[in-house]
């Protein structure tokens, strides 16, 4: 779990997701550490990955949530991985493009949002997809300084 200054409650955040597609499995894997960030903003964070992730996914696919520190770093990975339909690369390149969308009833400011909020917090965000294996969004967030929000 990511203590935060605003308590998170990462099972609450996910759970008016969940109930849209109750066949869909969601594993976490956290590890626990100690980071200052804003609460609010890595629980929209994650609202979007996993939203974005439960689209991609049939009745019975699976999200998983990692969060894991890197011993020879000061970075926290957070991973949101789906094994949906994932993205081809025209997609991939506009991803993070304010109002691009490849959904039906997509706003397209979902990744737009997630790599500003990644960026004030001085971190990295990296996409990996395989068109019909999945995509991974890994969030890469500094232990060692607090973010500039």
């Amino acid at each position: 779990m990511i203590l935060a200054t605003n308590e998170v409650d990462r099972r609450k955040a996910l759970d008016k997701l969940l109930e849209s597609k109750p066949g869909i499995k969601v594993a976490t894997e956290i590890e626990d550490i100690n980071i200052v960030i804003d609460g609010d903003m890595i629980k929209q964070i994650l609202w979007n990955l996993v939203n974005n992730a439960m689209d991609a996914l049939d009745d019975n696919g699976v999200v998983k949530i990692i969060g894991k520190k890197d011993p020879s770093e000061n970075i926290y990975h957070l991973l949101v991985q789906d094994n949906g339909c994932g993205m081809d690369e025209d997609t991939m390149a506009r991803a993070f493009d304010p109002f691009f969308t490849s959904k039906e009833s997509g706003t397209g400011i979902g990744l737009a949002m997630v790599k500003q909020q990644i960026n004030a917090m001085n971190g990295e965000v990296e996409l990996i997809s395989e068109v019909g294996a999945g995509t991974t969004c890994h969030l890469k967030l500094p232990t060692d300084s607090e973010a500039t929000l």
